[in-house]
């Protein structure tokens, strides 16, 4: 069939890449807006699915007996010619680039763009390159502490990641995990969008996805439960403190404005010595001392069940995944197994 070479998805429509355009590469790859000609031999080493591509028989090579299995592929100047369907050309590129040229990605470059660490992420994990991967993964982690007091220790106003303000990189980035099925990340990454208020929330809708959204809106749901109970029982925390002090402390002692931080789903904003100093009048200071560290603590058990919120329910249990997933091994993969209750999913 002839075809009009003027169409949009012809491969004669589109730009040869500058930099990824090898003479003696033996295969092109087309995408909607470049073609790539590159080695079957340097990707396959690199990709499993690359490799499994090219192991297939081609027409060119001897049909085994009583198959039928043979590929016979389009071609592009003489070379097997590659359509990588649904994938951007500049984001491939950033791919093939970090492939080819030795210092085009370095995980501990933290000036690489955002949409650069994107790409990555998503095309290493779709193609299995195996290795960009795991750098990429493991730059990411360390933008996002593990520990609430480092997390705590983030001034978010004036924090810059990928060349970007740190509060802006957190919805791309779940969906980017969230897509390349990076369980062990997706909950510090859902915590770290549920600081912002719904209407900002569902304005992501779009860039998120129903599965990813529903399941921020519905752990946010559960976290703010927990902080909103932590900041209603100030009250009834400071009577069991002030109850082992003198009459003075325990007469005058008081709680006032805890309307102020009503709903919070960021336990930055209730730690404990703020909390106390912002909420609790009239108190010594032992009991001021206590106090905040009792919610301190508190503040502590919360953020060690963040992954629960985040779990999402199959249709008969799912396992808590507690604090202890999140090291380096489990970065690099699915949830594991961990050592906790099954609970019966409701």
């Amino acid at each position: 069939m002839d075809v009009d070479d003027e169409r949009e998805d012809h491969p004669k429509a589109l730009q040869r890449h500058e930099a990824l355009w090898f003479k003696r590469g033996d295969v092109v790859l087309s995408t909607d807006a470049f073609l790539f000609r590159v080695h079957k031999d340097v990707l396959s080493l690199h990709s499993s699915v690359f490799k499994d591509m090219f192991d297939l028989p081609s027409n060119d090579e001897k049909k085994p007996s009583g198959s039928s299995s043979v590929i016979e592929p389009e071609m592009y100047e003489g070379v097997p010619l590659v359509k990588l369907a649904g994938d951007e050309g500049k984001e491939v590129a950033h791919l093939l680039r970090a492939v080819y040229e030795w210092q085009y990605y370095r995980s501990n470059n933290d000036d690489t763009p955002l949409e650069t660490i994107i790409a990555l992420l998503v095309l290493s994990s779709k193609y299995d390159f195996k290795q960009i991967r795991r750098d990429v993964i493991l730059h990411i982690s360390r933008k996002y502490p593990m520990t609430l007091p480092e997390y705590d220790a983030i001034d978010d106003s004036d924090f810059e990641m990928f060349g970007e303000d740190w509060y802006n990189c957190h919805f791309p980035l779940l969906k980017a995990l969230f897509k390349a099925d990076v369980d062990a990340l997706l909950p510090i990454l859902y915590y770290a969008c549920c600081g912002f208020l719904l209407g900002r929330i569902f304005e992501q809708a779009d860039i998120l996805g129903t599965e990813c959204l529903h399941t921020l809106i519905r752990g946010r749901g559960e976290l703010t439960n927990e902080t909103s109970a932590l900041i209603a029982n100030l009250p009834d925390a400071l009577r069991d403190v002030t109850s082992k002090c003198s009459p003075k402390c325990q007469n005058t002692a008081f709680v006032t404005g805890l309307s102020d931080f009503a709903s919070c789903s960021d336990l930055k904003h209730c730690e404990g010595y703020d909390l106390v100093e912002s909420c609790v009048k009239e108190a010594c200071s032992r009991c001021t001392k206590s106090l905040a560290d009792r919610i301190n603590a508190k503040r502590e058990e919360i953020w060690n069940e963040v992954p629960s919120y985040f779990v999402v329910l199959d249709s008969t249990s799912f396992t808590l995944i507690t604090s202890k997933i999140w090291d380096e091994d489990t970065l690099l993969g699915p949830y594991p197994e961990v050592v906790g209750e099954e609970v019966p999913s409701a």
